[in-house]
């Protein structure tokens, strides 16, 4: 994944700088197009190590108490602009049961299931829901669509099967149910299917309700601001594939931020010891060269320079490395590196106090 998501990233990143410069309205739509075929490569790529991982069995799961709005309300926010831009009717209605799942996989499930509704959907309505049912939760997803013939309904669970040939790829290519049910399986949610040709379809996932405790969520991460979300900010970028490094760093800098950009822990060294400033925050992909271990390399710039603010960027999505930062305290981002999602990290990161630069090693690290 590592391979193929690095010049995807670059790519993204150098995109980004381009519409950040004054074009022309021709060049602009060009780059506008380019830009809407690359998050449809994304979105594949995507799809397609997702169902890598629930097939060959590597996929785990991180089951937690939460409330269901938890998961319907993003949701909600997220595809209101493209059912309204198709004229549909989007209804989530929210619910404040607390659910025993994992947030992470539930979310892709009903996201799958609302994009399709949305995409096969030509006019009238979609609506999400929950309603109690005994200790479980029924979360079902309901549209005016063209309905799914009897003969297909076994059909679309497969992998590259669509119920029209015609489209283009940032419609879908037949990986959303297919993900879907391995998901379910996954998590032991039931799910079943109701659809009617010529009226619509509907699914519904069961899944238990829970009376323990919530776990806290997340703090949102504050909007970026400005054209000079990270001014005053000095990034230090470890990354070891130049093309990725130069991309981030031109993006990076359209924002007001000042780069240090080099290619490993041994650099980095060297170049915060020779200018005797100590970066604002840390950014650093995972897979360096040399087996190096991208974490225990923020542990040694911690340790010399002060707990600075950092943020892996990686291409592996395991929930073990997810952890890992976590406990760490330690911001982290999937490639391919969306934009936004890097611009709103900087800020989060950037907002943090740094302490003074060390004078040398021998010194504990600031707490």
């Amino acid at each position: 994944s590592h391979d193929l998501l690095q010049p995807l990233s670059a790519a993204k990143l150098f995109l980004s700088s381009l519409a950040n410069m004054d074009l022309d309205e021709e060049p602009l739509v060009v780059t506008q197009r380019i830009e809407s075929a690359l998050n449809s490569v994304e979105s594949i790529l995507a799809a397609l190590l997702d169902i890598s991982k629930l097939d060959s069995g590597q996929a785990s799961v991180e089951l937690s108490t939460f409330p269901m709005n938890q998961v319907l309300a993003p949701l909600r926010d997220e595809f209101q602009p493209l059912a309204r831009k198709k004229g549909l009717d989007l209804r989530v209605v929210g619910c404040d049961a607390v659910v025993k799942s994992d947030p992470s996989y539930l979310r892709r499930v009903l996201q799958n299931l609302i994009a399709n509704a949305i995409r096969y959907t030509v006019s009238g309505k979609v609506l999400v829901g929950a309603r109690r049912h005994g200790g479980d939760l029924r979360v079902e997803v309901w549209d005016t669509g063209p309905g799914i013939p009897e003969d297909k309904r076994e059909t679309i669970f497969k992998e590259f099967q669509r119920l029209e040939s015609a489209g283009h790829a940032g419609e879908g290519v037949g990986l959303g149910l297919a993900i879907v049910e391995r998901a379910c399986a996954l998590l032991d949610h039931p799910l079943q299917m109701h659809s009617q040709v010529g009226a619509g379809t509907g699914f519904t996932v069961t899944l238990p309700r829970s009376c323990g405790p919530t776990r806290p969520e997340a703090a949102q991460t504050p909007e970026a601001a400005g054209e000079q979300a990270g001014a005053h900010v000095i990034a230090l970028v470890i990354e070891n594939d130049k093309d990725v490094r130069w991309a981030m760093a031109t993006l990076l800098e359209t924002w007001g931020v000042s780069v240090f950009d080099v290619r490993d822990q041994a650099e980095a060294l060297a170049l915060l010891r020779e200018v005797g400033v100590a970066p604002d925050i840390l950014l650093v992909d995972y897979q360096l060269d040399h087996g190096e271990s991208r974490l225990d390399a923020i542990d040694a710039l911690r340790a010399e320079f002060g707990k600075l603010p950092s943020a892996l960027i990686t291409a592996n999505r395991s929930e073990e490395l997810r952890r890992s930062c976590d406990t760490k305290g330690i911001g982290y981002l999937n490639k391919p590196i969306k934009p936004a999602e890097l611009r709103q990290l900087v800020q989060a990161l950037g907002s943090h106090p740094v302490p003074a630069l060390r004078s040398g090693p021998g010194q504990d690290a600031a707490e």
